[in-house]
């Protein structure tokens, strides 16, 4: 490893390339992006989430003027990344400790006890959701390079906009500023409730953030 990054900064002066490997961490495992890797005793290639100590300690703050169905829709993600990027085989206490971490965050951000006991649960039924999927053979819980590009290409030719889809087909779509608790978007949501009675034009209207 050290020759090949010898080899690589002399490439050219402005280049200078740093090297690792897993025996440099006392845990033996080798940290890439968002995970730590180790190649197991079947050769199978471990791995769990990760992120760095200088990682800030807290997450969007629930005093964030962001609406709060956008909130909890960031982070429920987020925790499911945690439980994704954890290999199944290291176990449900490998994953919980990543999601004990996550909710030390939460706590520190603002949030209630309840509302992070649901962000677990609806990230766990997410999660739950996908393994079964994987076992099924309907969706494979880690896409293969080939599979990633079917589904891009599979998407840009199905592409609707998004507010066509579900229950209403609406015709297009209305950004209102955010306010507390959202009333002004509730006020047009239900002008616009009235007017679609004598007309047959569908607006959707959705809160900017803050």
């Amino acid at each position: 490893m050290k020759v090949l990054n010898e080899i690589a900064n002399s490439i050219h002066p402005m280049i200078e390339l740093t090297s690792d490997i897993p025996s440099n961490h006392t845990d033996g495992k080798l940290p890439v992006l968002d995970l730590k890797v180790k190649l197991g005793l079947k050769n199978q290639i471990d791995f769990e989430f990760y992120e760095k100590k200088t990682k800030n300690s807290r997450v969007i703050l629930a005093s964030s003027a962001l609406p709060w169905r956008q909130k909890e829709t960031i982070l429920v993600n987020e925790a499911v990344r945690r439980l994704r990027n954890t290999t199944p085989q290291l176990g449900s206490e490998t994953q919980n400790f990543h999601l004990n971490v996550f909710m030390v965050k939460l706590k520190n951000s603002g949030y209630s006890a309840n509302f992070r006991a649901k962000i677990i649960r609806k990230a766990k039924a997410i999660y739950s959701k996908q393994l079964e999927n994987d076992r099924e053979g309907t969706k494979p819980l880690y896409r293969s390079r080939k599979q990633i590009l079917e589904d891009r290409i599979k998407k840009k030719h199905s592409k609707i906009s998004w507010w066509k889809t579900g229950k209403q087909n609406f015709n297009t779509v209305l950004f209102v500023p955010p306010t507390p608790g959202g009333i002004l978007a509730k006020k047009m949501r239900e002008r616009q409730a009235q007017l679609s009675k004598n007309s047959k034009l569908k607006i959707k209207v959705v809160e900017q953030g803050g």
